[in-house]
């Protein structure tokens, strides 16, 4: 027998490699033309949410550099009433109060805290609609829900939730966001703890 011959063997084109790599994701079928422009329109679109997603971001950071700033406010403010001592202080704001203390329906109450002179804490609710007021003593204040039996709250309420004790009796308010419910409660706790200077 004569000896085996061993033929070449093809080797893959360099070609078609390159073919697959420059089309991938692609298809093949469409001129490059169309190609192009499909990922001209994709890439433009993707461009689109990642700007509108920068504006979100802008957005919430400015939002949060207002608190920060009002919080920074806040503080200063407390740090002046404790310094001056016997100074008064005076904050207002409608709340919806919620009746029996919170076993009732909530109403509009404009609400006003006077820390005096002379180291009394009052809270004045004020129906607007008719002009009466009722005044209690304050002497504690928390945004403890539990504390109270509100089981007609909303979804996202109990965040809201500030609750005044006044000579042995709860008040439940309901204020309009988060950042209010926090200064009435740093402002009524700070004051209650004031030591008024003779």
């Amino acid at each position: 027998m004569g000896a085996a011959k061993c033929l070449p063997q093809k080797e893959a084109p360099v070609a078609d490699v390159d073919q697959q790599i420059s089309t991938a994701g692609m298809d093949s079928e469409l001129p490059i033309e169309d190609q192009l422009r499909g990922l001209q329109k994709k890439y433009a679109m993707q461009t689109k949410a990642f700007e509108a997603q920068k504006q979100v971001c802008v957005v919430q950071e400015k939002r949060i550099d207002e608190f920060q700033a009002d919080a920074e406010q806040s503080k200063n403010e407390l740090n002046d009433f404790k310094k001056r001592g016997g100074a008064s202080v005076a904050i207002s704001q409608v709340m919806m109060k919620f009746a029996n203390e919170g076993k009732g329906k909530a109403a509009p109450r404009k609400v006003t805290f006077i820390h005096s002179d002379s180291g009394e804490n009052t809270v004045i609710l004020t129906t607007e609609s008719s002009g009466a007021d009722k005044r209690y003593i304050v002497d504690g204040v928390s945004s403890d829900v539990s504390s109270v039996n509100l089981s007609k709250l909303k979804a996202g309420e109990e965040k809201r939730i500030l609750v005044l004790n006044c000579e042995g009796k709860k008040i439940p308010l309901l204020v309009d966001n988060t950042e209010i419910r926090d200064k009435w409660l740093q402002t009524i706790d700070s004051c209650l703890n004031l030591e008024v200077k003779e």
